[in-house]
């Protein structure tokens, strides 16, 4: 391959931003519309023999100020902006107990998921703690994976698809502040979400009441529980009673959501296993 411009994953706009940024040069490329193959290699998992490693002093992922506490992971910096949710609004960890439940429900239907056997709000609550509030379950499960590339174009080329195109109407991404916690960060869902939804939603009237099947990310509980207050399915600081049983997000629910099993359970593919299940959905 000889790519004629590339976007590293370090450069863009979260999961989804491979197939955003592919749709933007394809949109603004001038001359005939060609097809555009975003793809992602994921591999998590250590071989058997290779053990723990060891974080490198100065790692990308976090500030300097936050190396000395130990916080060198997203399991950190996200525990902490969990904690805050829960001294603000009097979230409980049963409330991120009701995300991981209901991605396993979801995942037990499909073959390709990790995490297919039952689980029940004991065994969620009783997993071994990883940072103060997440235990293992509010974590994505690391797994290698692959995702064949998606083919891309504008539409007046879709009449070549193999498979049924599905169509976007709009796009929406916006950054303001740090979305990781920092010493100067207010933001009390820290999620980097709330600014997102707002640009798609008034090009296109998208948003919580178009919404049928909502693909959000959950490298953490905490991140799915943002995204829910962020795009406006329940306001600001709502998420516990919202959440509350797990049936507004359940698939026979309000908003089904992950209806693969998510990061959660279905496997840590970096946002591309919740892209496919969205192209699935929408193809009925």
């Amino acid at each position: 391959m000889r790519p004629t411009w590339i976007n590293g994953g370090m450069d863009t706009f979260g999961p989804g931003g491979s197939v955003i940024a592919a749709m933007m040069a394809d949109r603004h490329r001038h001359g005939p519309p060609r097809a555009v193959l975003p793809h992602a290699v994921g591999g998590d998992v250590p071989a058997a023999d290779e053990g723990r490693q060891d974080v490198p002093a100065g790692g990308a992922r976090t500030s300097s100020w936050q190396m000395p506490f130990g916080a060198t992971s997203a399991a950190h910096t996200l525990a902490l902006n969990a904690q805050r949710h829960f001294q603000r609004y009097g979230t409980t960890r049963e409330t991120l107990g009701w995300i991981a439940l209901n991605q396993r429900a979801n995942a037990a239907l499909n073959p390709t998921a990790i995490y297919r056997d039952p689980m029940t709000m004991d065994d969620y609550l009783n997993a071994r703690m990883i940072t103060t509030p997440f235990g293992l379950y509010d974590c994505d499960v690391p797994c290698d994976a692959r995702h064949r590339g998606d083919r891309l174009g504008r539409r007046r080329r879709q009449g070549h698809a193999a498979a049924q195109p599905v169509l976007f109407e709009a796009v929406g991404t916006q950054i303001i502040e740090r979305t990781r916690l920092g010493p100067d960060h207010d933001d009390p869902r820290a999620s980097g979400a709330r600014p997102v939804g707002a640009p798609a939603g008034r090009e296109r009237h998208c948003g919580p009441r178009t919404s049928t099947s909502p693909s959000c990310t959950d490298g953490f509980t905490f991140n799915c529980l943002s995204w829910f207050e962020a795009l406006g399915f329940c306001g600001i600081g709502e998420a516990k009673d919202f959440l509350d049983g797990g049936k507004a997000i359940a698939r026979d629910g309000v908003i089904p959501v992950n209806t693969h099993g998510g990061q959660l359970s279905h496997g840590r593919t970096h946002g591309m296993g919740l892209i496919h299940e969205a192209v699935v959905q929408l193809r009925g």
